[in-house]
């Protein structure tokens, strides 16, 4: 029984001596009490300056920094006007290039997969103007784009063959 009376006294003690050392080295701590740094000395003065100070000027003041009336202020929604996207550009194809009895050049452009069309300078099919057309080439204009198609790939026969 005593020996249980010792431990727990000697607990009891350990336990005072733990709040006593918190108490006076946490809880009782002024940190701005032990501050002081002595500053190079000027001529004649042997004065200890203290270099820390409290950190709440008149500027926190002046500019109202932490009042509760100071909060977010949600900015107002811009306007946007939806853009209308640009139109797509048109699938083109030039199928082939024929002079007609006149002389004349005609081509056959094949537009979004469609049957093709036979167009003379000049001529304009859905937004497509033929500009100008040659044995080999033709120029589109198409919203103010310029397309150049050419069927410089596709062999020629300069002497048809006459039926017999």
């Amino acid at each position: 029984m005593i020996r249980k009376l010792i431990m727990l006294g000697a607990v009891f003690l350990l336990l005072v001596y733990t709040l006593w050392n918190f108490y006076s080295k946490a809880l009782s701590y002024n940190p701005m009490s032990a501050i002081s740094v002595k500053q190079p000395k000027a001529k004649g003065t042997e004065e200890i300056v203290l270099t820390y100070r409290a950190a709440w000027s008149g500027e926190i003041h002046e500019k109202n920094l932490f009042s509760p009336i100071r909060t977010y202020i949600v900015p107002k929604p811009v306007s946007v006007v939806p853009v209308a996207p640009p139109p797509k550009r048109p699938e083109l194809a030039l199928k082939g290039i024929v002079s007609d009895t006149f002389g004349e050049y005609v081509s056959y452009i094949e537009i979004d997969r469609a049957k093709a069309a036979p167009m003379r300078k000049g001529d304009k099919l859905e937004d497509i103007e033929v500009v100008d057309i040659s044995s080999r080439k033709v120029v589109l204009k198409w919203n103010g784009e310029t397309i150049n198609l050419s069927n410089d790939k596709i062999k020629t026969i300069d002497r048809p063959r006459t039926t017999k």
